[in-house]
């Protein structure tokens, strides 16, 4: 299941993607434009920058811009950076608890680590262009 963090940060991914227009988006623009808590997207581009996915400019005016285009961003880059790598992965508790010799356990371990790489890969097959293209909200696109 997707979290707030990852919803809001594709969400701010895409306004940014789509009003950057050559420049920087400032957070305070971001969270008014998407209805999102200022202090929790904060949090958010801290993560998406510790990704490489946005670069920041500093000072009053300054802001945040895609790192790569559009279609150069994944769904799963935009996931791993809001969540870390254990969002695609099966708990490690849970592995331990049905991993101890249980031939059901870990034949269920094994399924659900085939369906958690089947969503990853998934989730790189879209990007933040797919769903801007699928949201009809802009064919043209500015970064930098």
């Amino acid at each position: 299941m997707i979290s707030n963090k990852s919803f809001y940060g594709i969400r701010a991914l895409v306004h940014l993607a789509i009003n950057a227009r050559g420049g920087h988006v400032g957070v305070k623009d971001i969270a008014t434009g998407q209805n999102i808590p200022l202090r929790f997207l904060e949090l958010i581009f801290s993560r998406l920058k510790a990704s490489e996915i946005v670069t920041s400019v500093r000072g009053a005016g300054g802001g945040y811009y895609l790192a790569r285009p559009p279609d150069q961003i994944t769904l799963a880059d935009v996931i791993f950076a809001c969540e870390g790598a254990s969002e695609f992965a099966v708990p490690a508790a849970l592995s331990e608890r049905m991993n101890n010799g249980d031939p059901v356990g870990q034949t269920l371990i094994k399924v659900l680590d085939r369906q958690l790489e089947q969503l990853q890969s998934n989730l790189r097959s879209i990007t933040l262009a797919d769903i801007i293209q699928s949201a009809g909200l802009s064919s043209e696109m500015y970064f930098i």
